[in-house]
C-alpha cells in the first residue's frame, strides 16, 4: 500500500486510470495522485494546527474577563448576604417608623415636588414600606406608576396605578404588582422621578439589588433622564465601594431615615 493512501483511494484511482488509460498508466497515476494527496494532507493539518492555536489566543484573551466576572458576582453575593442579614434585623418598629421618615425625605426635595409622574415599588416584607408613601403621593394628586415582571424574564413592565388596594396582586416572584387589566397604560419616557429598593448601596451611589438585573436594565433608558432615587435603611449603606459590572446603573439620591444624599454628599432635609 503506498503512504498516504487508505485502500478504498487506491481502489478507485486503480478503476478510474484502468478505464480510461489501461493497465500500463496505472503505476504512474498511483504515484502522482499519492503525491497530490499527501500534499492536501500536510496542507490541511497546517491549516488545523493555526486554527488551534487561533483558539488557544482566544480562550486566553477571554479567560481573564470570565474569571472578572466570577469574581464580581461572588463578591455580590457576599455584599447581599451581610445586606440582608442587617435589613432582617430591624424590630418591627423600626420597619413601622423608618419608612415614614424616609418618605418626609423625598417630599422635601426638589426633584420630587417638581416630578408629576412618580415611579415607586410596592415593598416586600423586609425592604423600606412605601404603601402609605404612594397613598400619600396619590393624595398629591401625583401619578403612580409602579413596575412588574414578565415570567421567566429579566425585563420588567410598567403601570399606573389610581388605588393601592384594587390595582395591585401578588405577582411573578410573590410580590404585589399591577393587576393585568391596567398593565403597559403608561410610556417608560413619561416618569419624572424613580424610586427603587436595593439590598444596599455605597457611598457613590452604586446599588446592589437581587441579582437578577431586572432594574438595571429597567433604569438604563432613564438615567440622565429622570432623577433616580433609592429607598434604603441606614443599616443598609456600605462603607465598602460595592464592585461594578458593565451593567450596573447607580443612583443620583439615595435616601434613608437619615436624610438625603447626593453624589456622595449628605442633604439633611
Amino acid at each position: 500500500m503506498i503512504s498516504g493512501l487508505g485502500f478504498f483511494e487506491i481502489l478507485v484511482i486503480f478503476l478510474i486510470v484502468l478505464m480510461f488509460f489501461g493497465s500500463k498508466e496505472l503505476p504512474r497515476f498511483i504515484r502522482e495522485a499519492a503525491r497530490m494527496i499527501g500534499k492536501l494532507r500536510l496542507y490541511s493539518e497546517k491549516v488545523r494546527r493555526e486554527l488551534n492555536e487561533v483558539t488557544n489566543i482566544t480562550n486566553n484573551i477571554t479567560s481573564p474577563e470570565k474569571s472578572f466576572r466570577d469574581e464580581v458576582t461572588e463578591k455580590k453575593d457576599k455584599f447581599r448576604e451581610i445586606c440582608l442579614k442587617r435589613r432582617k434585623s430591624l424590630t418591627e418598629d423600626e420597619h413601622k417608623q423608618k419608612p415614614a421618615r424616609i418618605a418626609e425625605h423625598l417630599f422635601e426635595t426638589e426633584e420630587f415636588k417638581k416630578a408629576q409622574t412618580v415611579l415607586m415599588y410596592a415593598a416586600t416584607k423586609t425592604e423600606v414600606q412605601t404603601e402609605d408613601c404612594i397613598k400619600s403621593i396619590l393624595a398629591k394628586g401625583k401619578r403612580v406608576i409602579l413596575p412588574y415582571c414578565y415570567p421567566n424574564s429579566s425585563q420588567m413592565g410598567i403601570a399606573e396605578i389610581k388605588d393601592y388596594s384594587a390595582d395591585l396582586r401578588v405577582g411573578e416572584y410573590k410580590m404585589l404588582e399591577p393587576v393585568d387589566e391596567i398593565r403597559n397604560n403608561f410610556l417608560k419616557s413619561d416618569i419624572q422621578l424613580v424610586v427603587c429598593p436595593g439590598l444596599g448601596f455605597d457611598k457613590n451611589g452604586a446599588r446592589l439589588g437581587r441579582g437578577k438585573g431586572c432594574y438595571d436594565a429597567f433604569l438604563k433608558e432613564l438615567k440622565e433622564k429622570a432623577p433616580i432615587v433609592g429607598f434604603a435603611y441606614k443599616c443598609q449603606m456600605l462603607n465598602e465601594d460595592l464592585p461594578f459590572d458593565y451593567h450596573d446603573i447607580p443612583m443620583d439620591i439615595i435616601i434613608t431615615e437619615e436624610g438625603v444624599k447626593r453624589f456622595g454628599q449628605d442633604v439633611n432635609s
